[in-house]
């Protein structure tokens, strides 16, 4: 079987001062901007101006720390195949959890608030909670969309929440 592996893709540019601005799909805005803090280290800070979580590239992968601070997890490979499947382990609210996150598909094209896009992978993430017998499914799931060059385009959850781009700015 045939299995197109996307490389050289860039799915998560991490650019100091990049701004990207949502849309949810209750109508309300926000915006995230990446500050530089170190090689290949960035902290994506929210509309506010507080620090959201940090983000840094190593080797095949994008970690982040947003699920626990200071304990990077694995959430985008950089080369992605159909299939593919990575997880991140967290504790929320007391709860040890779960996240696995699957490539759905690679090289679609997408159109997302009038502007279309190429070159798009689709994630799907899957949320668990652990258990002394082990993961049990929470059948909530969060479908992201990136686009090559230009990141997060669309984000939508089975509770029926969306997140799409609008604009994004490169201060640089």
């Amino acid at each position: 079987m045939y299995q197109q592996i996307i490389r050289n893709m860039n799915y998560y540019p991490l650019k100091d001062l990049q701004e990207s601005h949502y849309k949810r799909s209750n109508g309300n805005m926000y915006s995230r901007k990446l500050l530089q803090t170190g090689k290949n280290e960035f902290r994506l800070i929210n509309d506010k101006g507080d620090p959201y979580y940090s983000i840094k590239k190593s080797n095949d992968y994008f970690l982040s720390d947003e699920f626990n601070a200071g304990h990077f997890q694995p959430f985008l490979k950089c080369e992605v195949v159909i299939g593919d499947c990575w997880k991140a382990y967290y504790s929320k609210n007391e709860l040890d959890c779960l996240s696995e996150f699957i490539v759905k598909d690679v090289a679609l094209q997408k159109i997302v608030d009038d502007q279309q896009y190429m070159n798009v992978v689709w994630i799907q993430e899957s949320k668990f909670i652990c258990l002394n017998a082990g993961a049990m499914p929470l059948n909530f799931y969060i479908h992201y969309f990136f686009a090559d060059d230009i990141g997060l385009i669309f984000q939508s959850s089975s509770s029926g929440e969306t997140h799409t781009l609008i604009r994004t700015l490169n201060k640089h």
